[in-house]
């Protein structure tokens, strides 16, 4: 009797585990995943997430969005370091990863495209890498283009650095 009722037990304990692990799986390969962290919104279409080292991976049609900020790509990784910073790392093989930024008003700040990007939660610091690109306008309504193999600026603030700059218009 008792081996009978440990059986049942047991059976159903598989059962709830083997459905939790379906429900995550689906939840995990669904149309639209949402990630919400400190003012941090993802969206994308796939995620999986590493226990061991802390670390999200999202793919396909992958989008960012903090404050006035929005960042477009096929593959974001969310790396959490000792000091619960968060570093996230936007890739794209094929088509460029995109960054937006708007004002107030929704009006186009900055637009830029590059083959990698890294964003880092604790600096703001947003750091455009291979083949960078970024277009902004300056008070005077003039638009500027700067291409570099590295540009890196702070959200808020419009101080750019560029290294291996190619050109400069």
């Amino acid at each position: 009797m008792i081996k009978k009722t440990l059986c049942r037990i047991l059976f159903t304990v598989q059962i709830s585990l083997i459905c939790s692990y379906i429900n995550l799986v689906l939840a995990i390969n669904s149309i639209d995943i949402n990630y919400q962290k400190n003012k941090i919104i993802i969206h994308a279409n796939k995620a999986s997430y590493n226990k061991r080292n802390n670390t999200y991976i999202f793919l396909e049609n992958v989008s960012l969005s903090y404050n006035l900020t929005k960042i477009l790509t096929n593959k974001l990784i969310v790396e959490t370091d000792i000091n619960n910073t968060q570093i996230y790392t936007a890739i794209s093989e094929t088509d460029d990863v995109r960054i937006y930024h708007t004002t107030n008003q929704n009006e186009e700040k900055l637009e830029g495209k590059c083959k990698k990007l890294e964003f880092n939660t604790h600096t703001n610091e947003i750091k455009l890498i291979n083949n960078a690109e970024i277009k902004y306008k300056k008070p005077n309504n003039v638009n500027n283009i700067i291409k570099s193999e590295i540009i890196t600026y702070n959200i808020g603030n419009d101080s750019y650095q560029t290294y291996n700059s190619k050109n400069e218009k």
